[in-house]
């Protein structure tokens, strides 16, 4: 039997970069998972590249999980929505 996961004990870090800019950053628990429908991506960005990493980690600040997806200013935010919640599937045993 395994022991059921309290997202509430998990932090998840969003980090969107074009470097040298920093787009977001934010720090949420698991059972919060940030909605980024509404991100402006500045115009003078549209065609830059974007660095999107997401770090999952313990209630002790132990990294579990770590992705980092390159993306477009079109993709930036389904990647930035979707991400998160297949990590938070993947630490529920849910991988798809």
């Amino acid at each position: 039997m395994s022991k059921e996961i309290k997202l509430e004990e998990y932090t998840l870090v969003y980090e969107i970069t074009s470097l040298p800019y920093l787009i977001f950053v934010k720090a949420v628990p698991a059972n919060l998972v940030y909605d980024l429908s509404e991100i402006e991506i500045p115009s003078q960005l549209k065609a830059a590249v974007f660095d999107c990493r997401f770090i999952l980690f313990n209630n002790k600040g132990e990294p579990v999980d770590f992705v980092a997806e390159m993306g477009s200013a079109l993709t930036v935010k389904t990647i930035s929505n979707m991400t998160p919640l297949k990590m938070i599937n993947k630490l529920k045993g849910k991988e798809e």
